[in-house]
């Protein structure tokens, strides 16, 4: 069994256990994402993001961060993302001490990925680094709204390659994240190819997002009855039959590299039942969702949130622990414990299509 396939096991135990009990409470939790910064260096087409928050303003101190990141349980993956979470001040810092407490993983452009920060990431076992890469060459450039940055980010990751390498280490390891787009949808097999020449672990093409409310902390509702997460969202943007041309010829690849998709699939069949769907219930095409039962975010304001964009408080004025188990959070397991999963909850990325 693969360290991906074991992580999603022991994610699906610690939530089913409480969930089960259907009182909304929950074990500890075993994954802390942490946006450190709404700032961005890129200006993706797709970008869900409020320009408010991408200001930066009443972000999480130096201090703060470090104060959460020992307040999760040991066990805790904690995940630095943001924004770009390399454009944090001190990031060199905040990684050395996120590595030497927990495991650890980023979510970053790569742009800035430069060779200290690559060095830091291999001699501190960093457990993964996800990258977004949505093309090769200028086809990368133009999703991502700024020219030049393929090139750069191609650099830093043959240093990851090369370095990883030279330690004699598998980690971090890394995962290339592809936002799939009618401009890259036919492109998927050169990125996959670009993941073998790089040296990449994974290769994770996703669907656009059909909500902005999904893993977004730029903005939060504090009311679990806001139409927001009951309402039906449009379909996705896509041309059916040439994503799933897309998505087979992706499926029949083979390479070092692992293939995941997100929302995750259990066949293209499952995909195009759940992409023409015409029943807005989406329990008649995917499983109940537990992810609330085993992490949840942080904002780079504070704002704790479990995915759907529902404030349970902050963690300035509360700790991890007493966030986890506040009573707007077991307010909003209950709900999904009922409902199974919100209408909102379609296009997210921990959905499983069956």
């Amino acid at each position: 069994m693969n360290a991906a396939k074991l992580y999603e096991k022991i994610l699906g135990l610690h939530a089913l256990i409480p969930y089960h009990a259907g009182r909304g409470r929950a074990f500890p939790p075993i994954r802390v994402q942490l946006e450190i910064t709404g700032r961005c260096n890129l200006r993706c087409q797709f970008c869900y993001q409020d320009k408010a928050y991408k200001q930066g303003s009443g972000e999480l101190t130096y201090d703060e961060i470090i104060s959460i990141i020992d307040q999760a349980p040991r066990y805790a993956l904690i995940t630095l993302s943001g924004g770009e979470p390399l454009l944090k001040e001190n990031i060199a810092a905040i990684i050395e001490h996120a590595a030497s407490k927990h495991y650890c993983n980023m979510i970053t452009n790569g742009l800035l990925l430069s060779r200290d920060t690559v060095r830091l990431m291999v001699e501190r076992k960093f457990t993964l680094v996800n990258v977004s890469l949505d093309g090769i060459g200028s086809l990368h450039d133009e999703l991502r709204g700024v020219k030049g940055v393929f090139d750069r980010i191609r650099e830093n990751l043959l240093f990851l390659r090369d370095y990883r390498k030279e330690k004699k280490s598998r980690f971090p390891l890394l995962d290339i994240k592809t936002v799939i787009t009618a401009q890259n949808m036919h492109h998927l097999g050169e990125i996959y190819r670009f993941c073998g020449e790089i040296g990449a672990d994974f290769f994770t093409p996703s669907l656009i997002k059909n909500t902005n409310i999904q893993f977004n902390g730029s903005f939060l509702y504090g009311d679990l009855d806001n139409a927001c997460f009951y309402m039906n969202y449009p379909d996705h943007p896509y041309d059916i039959p040439e994503l799933i041309k897309a998505v087979d010829a992706v499926r029949a690849l083979k390479g070092r590299t692992a293939v995941r998709f997100y929302p995750r699939i259990k066949s293209t069949e499952a995909l195009q039942r759940y992409l023409q769907r015409k029943d807005p219930n989406l329990l008649k095409v995917a499983r109940r969702c537990v992810e609330p039962w085993s992490g949840f975010q942080i904002n780079a304001r504070g704002q704790a949130y479990p995915c759907l964009a529902f404030e349970v408080g902050n963690i300035r004025e509360r700790n991890i622990a007493a966030l986890w188990n506040a009573d707007a959070f077991i307010s909003f397991r209950e709900r999904l414990h009922r409902l199974k999963l919100f209408p909102a909850c379609v296009g997210c990325c921990y959905l499983y299509i069956e």
